[in-house]
């Protein structure tokens, strides 16, 4: 038989074991690849690990004080990030502080921060929309979350003020590994919330989008700061992006959250009108029945905010804490 037409054989036949393995219909070639499978999965959760542990001081969370009525806000948020100081990571928050914001306010939340492991930062911060035309007047103070790309830290990870961290959201700096990526977010590229985003500051990228912001952006109304964050980053190549887990952006409305909280829930953020805080410190002034209903609170999102709104009054915002222990993750397990 011609040497050529025996390569051509074993050549098919190599195919064929090729193609079956690839079925699943080799026993030993599957446990191969799922063991290297294996391998791989646990090497590349080492090297996450260790890019996390190697680059934390580098990190920071932020998030935005635009009223003075926000401030509790940054009250919970912090109340709830300072469980996870140390658990194994050590990140600190940046409060961005907009000069709508009282000073009285200001002097609460730095008293509040003394009691915290975890560093809080507070730093005073323009809104680029002030004079500018082209910006949604009713969400004015929003636009001061673009300062976001002016903190000097190297990694951000962006919380809004209406959140609550029910786990440790450190993994959310890993879409930030690789170097091409400059912001990761929950959604597409066309449409994604930015109260929940992996980024990395940059003066450019700030200037960028307060350009967008002076200049009307493509949009055929008054665009808010989300808007220009999307246009801006859909413009750039697919690599400069990445999409983060919904986990880290789970949503309390009533008409579109679970009945119960999602158990792999990392960040639940209240966006909308009706903030966590106004319905659980003035419950007369909101109204569940109204227009509004599907921006009020599943009962579960209530009492996660009360939970922490507990722990915030009881200076027991700590893992380690009795309160927390015995009290708060017993109301928790049964959100």
């Amino acid at each position: 038989m011609p040497a050529n037409v025996l390569g051509v054989r074993e050549l098919s036949a190599a195919l064929v074991r090729v193609a079956v393995g690839a079925l699943g219909l080799l026993p030993g070639a599957v446990a191969q690849t799922a063991s290297e499978s294996g391998r791989e999965a646990i090497m590349g959760r080492k090297l996450n690990h260790q890019w996390l542990i190697t680059n934390q001081e580098s990190f920071t969370y932020a998030t935005l004080v635009s009223t003075t009525d926000y401030a509790h806000g940054a009250n919970l948020l912090a109340c709830s990030l300072n469980r996870f100081y140390g658990q194994p990571l050590s990140i600190g928050l940046t409060i961005m502080w907009e000069a709508a914001a009282a000073m009285s306010a200001k002097k609460a939340v730095a008293t509040l921060a003394t009691t915290l492991e975890m560093p809080v930062r507070i730093v005073d911060v323009e809104n680029p929309a002030l004079g500018t035309s082209a910006a949604n007047h009713s969400r004015l103070g929003t636009y001061a979350k673009l300062n976001v790309w002016r903190l000097n830290s190297l990694y951000v990870v962006y919380i809004d003020v209406d959140a609550l961290a029910v786990r440790s959201p450190a993994e959310a700096f890993l879409a930030l590994a690789d170097d091409r990526v400059q912001i990761a977010y929950c959604g597409t590229r066309q449409a994604f919330n930015s109260g929940v985003m992996a980024l990395r500051p940059s003066g450019h990228v700030y200037n960028q989008i307060t350009r967008l912001l002076r200049h009307g952006g493509h949009f055929t109304q008054d665009p808010t700061e989300q808007d220009l964050i999307v246009q801006y980053f859909s413009t750039l190549p697919n690599e400069t992006s990445r999409g983060l887990n919904s986990t880290f952006n789970v949503r309390a409305w009533l008409k579109a959250a679970a009945s119960t909280m999602p158990v792999d829930a990392v960040i639940v953020h209240r966006s909308g009108q009706g903030k966590p805080w106004t319905q659980i410190l003035h419950p007369g002034s909101w109204n569940p029945h109204n227009q509004l209903r599907a921006h009020s609170m599943p009962e579960w999102a209530t009492r996660l905010w009360r939970a922490t709104l507990s722990d915030l009054l009881l200076a027991t915002c700590s893992l380690n804490s009795t309160n927390y222990a015995t009290g708060s993750m017993q109301r928790w397990s049964k959100l």
